[in-house]
């Protein structure tokens, strides 16, 4: 830090001897107090006056002085406008030279690659570097600030407009600073905005509107930023400074403290400045998830860290939903699991690093657990391995947080489908529940055998695979198990407990076998009914399903009499008739009852006119075709007759009326050109130079100008009209 006095110029600095020091630093520490208290020492920092350079320069007419590396740059306007470059020789401070300027200089300032840049006063921009002035361009106001970046020069009006180079990029800035990666802005709706300094390089494409920003203060102006860091200071209207920290530059700071692998350091940053943890896994997840062992080691030093980041994952990618505006370029890709996957890659971790005397792994493990859902009842079984082993307090301390993160009901619910009573009571205990609610149920269960018992807790959880499991291995108890698997429709399940062929498989085939009757699947029940010996509902259920020759072959199997079985057949053939299946119900008569001279009767009927007169050829029965094929024949020589008739009667009043449509259409136009005609002459037309008309005019249909002006004349009459009738009816309606 320099001083500038009339003379000299004095140098200070902060020595590593003057460095604050911590409470009881001496002299070197500040006390902090307020009314009514003791107050507080703080660690601070003090500059020393390290040299003083004296000089024969008139340091009073210079103005707008800037350290340059081991120059001091200053401006003049005595005898006239002039940079000015002064420098330490022997101890005391000398001018090297001036460089006259067109105009009065109105601002310096320091460049990024060691260069100075230098606003005039008209507004005009010059390069100061290895002792030349170079013109760069002109802004189009004066500006008050002027900032040198690497993709052009920043100049903010007092008005409020802010430029890159010679173009205007914003219009409501009140202040502005270079941050190391990002720039910062107040503007007049009292907002702070950081825009990356990438985006510096394309300002025709500079979307304001996608930059991070935050509410402050009305009025607070930047003052300076912590390079590399994310605290910003503020000076409010009140002229106090205040200290915040930006989201973007907090995201920024994490994003380096993510890729260097400094997992401790990126959680507690995100913690203090309430960022979503899943921001940790979602910056990089191949990264995660490739140094799982090293963020587990480094988290997991106090464990309610871990529990903390576990508590907070969710499915949903943070990067382009919540933090989209600092993650531009994040791919858009989803992670449906990572959940079950980040809690299985930490559980895996800490059970390879757990040590049975130490129980600091016990609840982040069960934490992994509990997040993943499904896996509570894992998470009980350690519990009561631990207390198996009897260590009692991990089995507290588990039990505690468990309860704090699922609903109690749940877990009771759970530990009670584990058949442990001990474990059941243990976490009815901890949970408070009412002894009364709890204990009869439990005595009730106690005192039932055991597959029962266990049956019985299922049926009441409602885990009735389960439940079907545990009642099978019941004998006496086989109606009950029935009823379950009617109930809740476990018949493929019942099927696969019992025996195949056994008493209780074919009690199951049948109630399987009466449920399908029940929803017309009459084929599949048919085969159900066999497997359970039930030939009488086989043979009924094939009939329905038209399955004629499985019905046959199960009617004879069920040993069923000569007239059943006629009976049967007939009834098939007639039902197979009906359906037009002529080939097979001729089949039923010839083959099975014998009666050559109905199945040609029934393919005469069925149309099927190729294979009844092979039939009749067979049989050398000519008299059959007298009798049957020709009368049936003839029956659909008159139906085909008819029905062509009626098609043609209909085609041709369908024709008939067309025509009188059209011809009514035609005489209406006609009628139509002809008033058109009339109206043209009462109104004195001229329709001589109807040829000097486009051809194009009269193409569609027979139309003209005139007929077109004649609709016209009609569509405004009929608005005119309509507006009439609207008229009166607003009238009548008020009335």
């Amino acid at each position: 830090m320099a001083l500038v006095t009339r003379a000299s110029v004095h140098l200070f600095a902060v020595t590593d001897v003057d460095k604050g020091c911590k409470n009881g630093g001496g002299d070197k520490s500040v006390r902090i107090t307020g009314a009514g208290g003791n107050g507080y020492i703080v660690q601070t920092s003090r500059h020393q006056l390290v040299n003083t350079l004296p000089s024969d320069v008139k340091l009073a007419e210079l103005c707008n002085f800037v350290w340059q590396g081991d120059f001091i740059l200053a401006s003049s306007n005595n005898p006239q406008p002039a940079l000015v470059l002064l420098q330490e020789k022997d101890g005391k401070l000398v001018e090297l030279t001036r460089f006259p300027c067109e105009d009065s200089i109105h601002t310096i300032s320091p460049g990024s690659n060691g260069d100075t840049i230098i606003q005039l006063s008209n507004a005009t921009v010059l390069k100061f570097k290895e002792g030349s002035l170079e013109p760069l361009f002109e802004f189009p106001r004066l500006c008050s600030k002027v900032i040198s970046t690497p993709n052009g020069v920043l100049g903010l009006t007092s008005t409020g407009k802010l430029y890159l180079n010679d173009q205007e990029i914003a219009g409501n800035i009140t202040s502005m600073f270079l941050h190391s990666h990002f720039l910062l802005a107040t503007t007049m709706d009292h907002r702070l905005i950081a825009v990356p300094n990438d985006d510096l390089a394309n300002s025709a494409t500079l979307k304001w509107e996608d930059a991070g920003n935050r509410r402050v203060e009305r009025g607070s102006k930047l003052v300076t930023a912590v390079a590399h860091g994310s605290r910003t200071v503020l000076q409010m209207p009140r002229g106090n400074l205040e200290t915040i920290q930006p989201r973007s530059l907090t995201i920024h700071l994490l994003k380096d403290l993510l890729n260097t692998l400094k997992f401790k350091e990126a959680f507690l940053l995100a913690r203090r400045q309430r960022l979503n943890l899943n921001l940790l896994v979602d910056h990089d997840s191949k990264l995660f998830m490739d140094n799982i062992k090293e963020f587990v080691s480094q988290v997991n030093s106090e464990s309610e860290h871990l529990n903390i980041f576990l508590a907070d994952l969710k499915d949903e990618n943070v990067c382009i939903t919540m933090y989209s505006a600092q993650y531009k370029n994040q791919p858009n890709k989803d992670w449906p699991d990572k959940v079950v996957s980040v809690c299985e890659a930490v559980r895996t971790v800490l059970e390879v690093t757990e040590d049975n005397n130490n129980n600091n792994n016990l609840v982040p493990i069960l934490a992994t657990l509990v997040r993943q859902g499904n896996m509570l009842e894992q998470a009980l079984q350690r519990i009561q391995k631990l207390r198996d082993c009897g260590r009692q307090n991990e089995c507290d301390n588990g039990l505690r947080y468990i309860l704090y993160s699922v609903d109690v009901n749940l877990l009771f619910n759970i530990a009670l489908g584990t058949y442990d009573f001990d474990l059941v009571l243990m976490v009815a205990e901890k949970s408070q529940k009412d002894p009364k609610e709890y204990l009869p149920i439990l005595n009730a269960y106690k005192a039932m055998p055991s597959d029962y018992m266990k049956y019985s807790i299922d049926k009441d959880l409602k885990r009735y695979d389960s439940a079907l499991s545990h009642i099978a291995k019941c004998p006496d108890n086989f109606e009950e198990c029935l009823k379950l698997i009617q109930d809740q429709r476990l018949f493929k399940q019942g099927m696969l407990l019992f025996p195949k062929g056994s008493d209780n498989y074919k009690s199951v085939c049948k109630i399987y076998g009466e449920y399908l009757d029940s929803k017309r699947y009459y084929l599949e029940a048919s085969y159900l009914f066999e497997q359970a010996g039930d030939y009488e509902s086989a043979v009924r259920t094939s009939e329905r399903a038209c399955s004629w020759e499985r019905a046959g072959n199960l009617a004879r199997r069920a040993g069923w009499s000569r007239d059943q079985l006629d009976q049967l057949f007939k009834d098939l053939a007639a039902k197979l008739e009906e359906m037009d299946r002529g080939m097979e119900s001729a089949l039923i008569w010839k083959e099975w009852l014998q009666d050559a001279e109905e199945s040609i009767a029934v393919l005469a009927r069925t149309k099927c006119w190729s294979e009844c007169l092979r039939q009749v050829r067979q049989l050398g029965r000519d008299d059959l075709l007298e009798t049957h094929l020709l009368p049936a024949l003839q029956d659909r020589k008159q139906i085909l007759q008819s029905t062509i008739s009626a098609n043609i009667d209909k085609i041709n009043e369908q024709v008939n009326r067309l025509e009188m449509i059209r011809a009514e259409r035609s005489t209406r136009m006609l009628q139509q050109h002809q008033d058109d005609q009339e109206d043209m002459e009462v109104d004195g037309r001229n329709l001589d130079d109807a040829d000097l008309f486009s051809d194009t005019t009269s193409v569609g249909g027979g139309g003209s100008v005139a007929t077109s002006a004649a609709r016209s004349k009609s569509t405004l009459a009929t608005r005119t009209s309509g507006r009439s009738k609207s008229g009166k009816g607003r009238r009548k309606q008020e009335r």
